[in-house]
């Protein structure tokens, strides 16, 4: 009998640096690493039998892969979301060369199958479906090359087309249910690296926005862990000293009212029993402040934060989108409602839907102003796989390629939008300018107005009681340093002394706000100064190339004698005529072709001067960059120096 895989790694790719989610920019201000660890990974761990099988877990946004961690594992589990797909491929790539086994997992894996090898097994959809004959044949060392839980028949199809007979591919449209779901294996993480924890209560939701691929791969009807389960993972993370926030990663946490109601009242007891140790946060929609009783239980838990998917202050947009909960009454009502009970907003906007008015960039702006919401997550709309939008829009024949999956700070559609592409792409710029300008002032003001509707006292429930004051006070210290380093400094500084003086309860929401900001600031002030700098290496080579044909244009009118114009329309016939004349052929020519002989030369001279300023222009501007762009930019940036040398002629070598 085979030998069973002991040593098993879990490995997690690494997260774009320039995302809202990321930020990475706020890390290092509160002495962490990364937002959050990898929970389907820990929950899969938690499938493994621990008498079986040896885990480790490494997270590439807390530490790198390293050649130990290598040779100790027998098999290798990687799980992906589609915005980590540059760093995915790579550590692809790196497994197998060092010839490891390796199992591929996870969201982005589910539409990309076609396109994620070299993997040795597929396991496509929500493990549990699968598991027990997954465990058998990982016992034997015999896995299949897929294992498959689809959501459609037609997706059945496809995948038993791709994979052929061999792959295990289990009842399409049949979701696992959360009854037998594991508890996480909080215990192979490093707490200090991360700056909340998740839990999961639910899957599925049942709004059917049309660009969202969550209820077409998780199911419209809400899937409930049992209670005494969550409760049981919330024990744990208290056991292993966890005593910060906890996000509770539902789609959507009201997607059954009856359910929540009854998973908040015991969430307000469990924090009753153990002193409060956590703040909660969560995904939900704006029917939420239709539900005071929910409201209620939620201050009493704890839950301090909530992001909810505004999208456009636009009804037609709304409705075309499918994003119906959003038309019922005034949106904001409701987040004035929902703020005014001590739950921040943290909400998602959307450019980039055919119905959007030529107006969209200043109701937009107004909209986020007004509303008070001062984490604003501003994206352009992009066609996911597996969503409503991407089947229309295919149909339509309106696809124009793939999408990373980040649709901040990217300027950039993957479709044929109703309105001209270019002005969609500058109305997003002018709304994220709006949101988060250099000096921030917008920012502060959107948090003043939060603060006016803040209540004066809040609950023990969502004071953060588990965070000692000496924690607090470093993370303020480090707050103000990076403050007062920014452009930004008056407008931060001004907004925490009024809120000393007209609101001090909020003070601690306050450093939350600017830790936070800083992250949506310096990543918007990137992206434009990226956006700036791809402008101007384009408007770079363009100049050069326009001079170099500018120049092969004059000299051909003075050779046309000498070459015809046929061997003169190749981009490269000056070349090929100078390196044809040796020294002997030179010494032999007729005086007019050593004229032209030495005109050459003086041009291609030019033209190697030309590029070298031009270059050395560009690299004073580069230098100029942030670390963290240049990082962001090296391969534009490689991709420009190559293509102004492919432009330049070679001058001939010296006889």
């Amino acid at each position: 009998m085979p030998a069973t895989p002991r040593h098993i790694l879990l490995l997690y790719p690494e997260t774009p640096a320039d995302t809202y989610w990321s930020f990475s920019h706020s890390l290092g201000m509160i002495g962490k690493k990364s937002s959050m660890p990898p929970l389907g990974l820990l929950t899969l761990a938690g499938l493994l039998p621990p008498e079986e099988f040896s885990l480790k877990l490494v997270d590439l946004n807390v530490s790198p892969l390293s050649p130990a961690d290598l040779a100790w594992a027998d098999l290798v589990m990687v799980s992906a979301m589609i915005t980590q797909k540059k760093s995915l491929l790579e550590v692809l790539e790196q497994l197998h060369s060092a010839g490891k086994k390796t199992v591929l997992g996870g969201p982005y894996l589910t539409t990309a199958y076609r396109e994620t090898g070299p993997v040795d097994t597929y396991f496509i959809g929500e493990a549990e479906s699968l598991w027990p004959e997954f465990l058998a044949d990982l016992r034997q060392d015999k896995l299949r090359q897929a294992y498959a839980a689809p959501t459609t028949t037609a997706e059945a199809a496809d995948i038993r087309q791709h994979f052929g007979p061999t792959a295990v591919i289990a009842t399409a449209g049949e979701f696992p249910t959360l009854q037998n779901t594991p508890l996480p294996r909080f215990d192979l993480i490093d707490f200090d690296h991360y700056a909340v924890m998740p839990v999961q209560a639910s899957r599925g939701c049942p709004v059917g926005c049309e660009f969202c691929d969550i209820w077409r791969r998780f199911g419209r009807r809400t899937r409930n862990k049992p209670i005494p389960y969550l409760r049981r993972e919330l024990d744990e993370l208290y056991r292993l000293g966890w005593r910060d926030s906890v996000f509770l990663v539902d789609d959507n946490f009201i997607g059954n009212r009856e359910r929540a109601l009854g998973l908040l009242t015991d969430l307000s007891a469990w924090q009753r029993e153990h002193s409060y140790p956590f703040t909660f946060l969560t995904e939900a929609t704006l029917t939420l402040a239709d539900n005071p009783e929910i409201l209620d239980q939620m201050v009493a838990a704890g839950f301090d934060s909530v992001f909810v998917g505004i999208e456009t202050p636009c009804a037609e947009s709304l409705r075309e989108t499918k994003k119906h909960v959003n038309t019922r009454g005034s949106i904001a009502d409701k987040v004035a409602l929902i703020q005014s009970r001590g739950i921040q907003i943290m909400s998602g906007f959307i450019i980039g839907f055919d119905a959007d008015p030529e107006d969209i960039a200043r109701r937009m702006s107004d909209c986020i102003q007004e509303m008070g919401i001062p984490l604003a997550m501003l994206g352009i709309l992009n066609a996911l796989p597996d969503t409503d939008l991407y089947d229309r829009l295919a149909k339509e024949g309106r696809l124009r390629g793939d999408t990373s999956g980040n649709n901040t700070h990217h300027f950039a559609l993957n479709f044929q939008p109703a309105r001209p592409a270019e002005r969609v792409v500058e109305d997003y710029k002018q709304i994220l300018h709006n949101a988060y300008s250099p000096d921030m002032k917008s920012y502060f003001e959107r948090a003043s107005v939060l603060r006016r509707r803040w209540p004066q006292r809040r609950t023990a429930a969502a004071t953060r009681s588990g965070l000692s004051l000496g924690w607090k006070a470093w993370v303020f210290g480090r707050y103000l340093l990076t403050t007062l380093r920014s452009s930004y400094r008056w407008q931060a500084l001004r907004f925490l002394l009024a809120t000393l003086f007209y609101k001090p309860s909020f003070f601690e929401e306050a450093i939350t706000l600017g830790v936070k900001g800083h992250h949506l600031w310096a990543i918007t002030r990137q992206a434009f100064e990226l956006e700036g700098m791809r402008h101007y290496l384009h408007a770079c080579l363009a100049e050069f190339s326009a001079f170099i044909q500018a120049e092969r244009r004059r000299l051909g009118e003075i050779f046309i004698k000498e070459i015809p114009e046929g061997a003169r329309s190749g981009g490269d016939w000056l070349a090929v005529w100078l390196s044809h004349l040796t020294p002997v052929t030179l010494a032999e020519a007729s005086e007019e072709v050593r004229f032209l002989y030495q005109r050459a030369l003086v041009v291609l001279s030019e033209i190697e001067a030309t590029r070298q300023r031009i270059q050395a222009e560009a690299e004073t501007r580069y230098r100029h960059l942030s670390r963290v762009s240049r990082q962001a930019f090296i391969t534009e940036w490689e991709f420009f120096l190559a293509e102004a040398n492919r432009l330049t002629p070679a001058l001939p070598s010296p006889s």
